[in-house]
């Protein structure tokens, strides 16, 4: 007689097929969350990584706004030094731009 993997004659009773149906669903449900765990692990993991990136991303757009407003300022304040005839309001330009130079110098340090 040769040897069947799964004998039926072992499970002759109502009994016996109930204890293996709650059985493989135990097995089946614990498997099932094991891996749901394990995405969620994953899924986390994604997301921190992402966070993190979006803050380094963020510190560095917060270094460059000033240095932006900093150099259109002096450009700007450039083109009105160029044309000394034309009514401008320098002294406004002037004052940002030393407020911002200070800015940067205190930062710097």
């Amino acid at each position: 007689m040769a040897h069947a993997f799964f004998d039926t004659a072992l499970l002759d009773s109502d009994a016996d097929w109930w204890n293996l149906g709650i059985r493989t669903s135990g097995i089946s449900l614990t498997v099932g969350l094991l891996g749901l765990a394990a995405f969620d692990n994953y899924w986390r993991g994604r997301l921190h990584a992402l966070r993190a990136k979006q803050s380094e991303l963020d510190a560095l757009q917060a270094r460059i706004r000033p240095h932006f407003l900093f150099n259109t300022l002096n450009t700007g304040a450039a083109l009105v030094h160029a044309r000394p005839g034309k009514p401008n309001g320098c002294s406004w330009t002037w004052q940002t731009c030393s407020a911002q130079r200070f800015r940067v110098r205190v930062k710097s340090r």
